[in-house]
């Protein structure tokens, strides 16, 4: 796997990787499908247009999302439960995110009719999510306690965001606390925003978050402290095309579908998850890969590849009404991490050494008829250019044999033009 396999080249020059062209869903390793999931998913497959990768790790996280707080697996003195965040990524509408969404949302929700109930979109603010599995607050008014916000008892929340550059941009906002609050949800610790005007907190929460965004706008939304502040590195990143073409798809029979449906809603295991025998020794092989990412941006956004991985693979076990993570649950999950690794080594470039040169790449990336140096700086750094670390980037784009220099024809004088090479 890409990861496991060139984690003993980490430390070689850069210059000896090439551009990483985007996954194929075809390229996905049939162990990913392992169990009811993936059954659920090839068998929806054929009626689709949708990418089979999308809808997956979308019905790992729905699923993840329906268990709640009953299962968890002891890490090193802390609780990792079932709660999982992943980003769709794929150019907009030929790519059928919202299509791959929909098939399982209708899943799901003949699975765990309350589903709809748990879900929430358009979230502005750290505050504004824990509104919706608030504690109840009480305060004093004229010496007596009252209860001023009554509180949920339902602490489940999947957050479906179709249009994801919405909370990065809601997350780049200075003083925001939109970040630090999804960072604690994904921990599974106790949110809390305290103003001088106000307080919230809730408690005992199990927050997921499915976001889908096309390439070209998380390039121009992306900000540097949300990639490298861990945000970014708390979702799986998952690049997607469309199966194939359907002018006329028919309607997945309901027949087919329903002993799969049956044996989820069945399969929502409580308590302790531990690891067996074969589980365990198979972890140990892969573990000090999986700890050791690459320098630059794909490091920081692939940093936290062991939590990821184990809670994959507890929902694999999960899903198969186990209490032990096998070696086969292990496989599936590091298969799905395989992938997600190869979509961030497109998405987010090849672990460049400046900050500035990830940024530059994903402009040309989206531009492939290339830009000239002045709209480069404009695009790459959100209006904001640094000519400094502009040159910067340039010099190693072009020592790494990334991008190549053109004279491009205009009305008056050509002008000169940066592309990838």
């Amino acid at each position: 796997m890409q990861q496991l396999n060139n984690s003993q080249n980490n430390d070689k020059n850069n210059s000896e990787t090439n551009v990483v062209p985007p996954p194929e869903a075809e390229s996905l390793d049939k162990a990913a499908y392992h169990g009811p999931l993936g059954d659920l998913v090839l068998s929806i497959l054929p009626y689709t247009e949708a990418s089979p990768i999308a809808m997956l790790v979308q019905a790992i996280i729905c699923f993840g999302h329906c268990i709640g707080r009953g299962a968890w697996i002891d890490v090193d003195g802390g609780r990792h439960f079932a709660n999982f965040n992943a980003v769709i990524v794929g150019a907009s509408a030929v790519a059928r995110k919202g299509t791959s969404w929909g098939q399982i949302e209708q899943q799901f929700g003949k699975i765990d009719p309350g589903l709809a109930t748990r879900m929430a979109s358009g979230i502005g603010s750290g505050e504004g999510l824990i509104e919706y599995v608030q504690d109840p607050e009480i305060k004093m008014v004229e010496g007596e306690e009252k209860v001023v916000h009554v509180g949920k008892d339902e602490k489940r929340l999947l957050v479906q965001e179709g249009e994801f550059s919405r909370i990065l941009k809601v997350c780049a906002r200075k003083e925001g606390t939109l970040s630090p609050v999804l960072r604690d949800a994904w921990d599974s610790k106790t949110l809390r925003v305290i103003t001088r005007s106000n307080s919230c907190q809730a408690t005992g929460t199990h927050i997921s978050v499915v976001g889908h965004i096309t390439s070209y706008e998380l390039t121009r939304t992306l900000e540097d402290s949300d990639t490298f502040n861990g945000f970014g590195n708390r979702f799986l990143w998952v690049y997607v095309k469309r199966s194939k073409e359907l002018p006329w798809p028919e309607k997945t029979p309901e027949l087919e579908l329903f002993d799969i449906q049956s044996g989820l809603a069945d399969a929502y295991n409580r308590g302790e998850i531990t690891w067996s025998q074969d589980g365990k020794a198979r972890w140990f092989e892969v573990y000090h890969a999986l700890s050791t990412p690459p320098s630059g941006s794909l490091g920081a956004i692939t940093s936290r590849g062991p939590a990821l991985v184990l809670r994959l693979a507890m929902i694999y076990c999960l899903v198969d009404g186990c209490k032990n993570i096998t070696r086969e649950h292990l496989e599936a999950a590091l298969a799905i991490w395989d992938y997600s690794y190869r979509s961030a080594e497109f998405i987010f470039g090849s672990g460049f050494e400046h900050q500035e040169t990830g940024k530059v790449f994903r402009a040309l990336r989206v531009n492939p008829d290339g830009l000239s140096k002045t709209i480069l700086g404009e695009m790459a750094f959100k209006g904001h250019p640094d000519a400094k670390k502009l040159d910067t980037a340039l010099v190693e784009l072009q020592q790494l044999g990334r991008i190549v220099k053109e004279q491009k024809e205009t009305a008056g004088r050509p002008s000169l033009i940066y592309k990838l090479a």
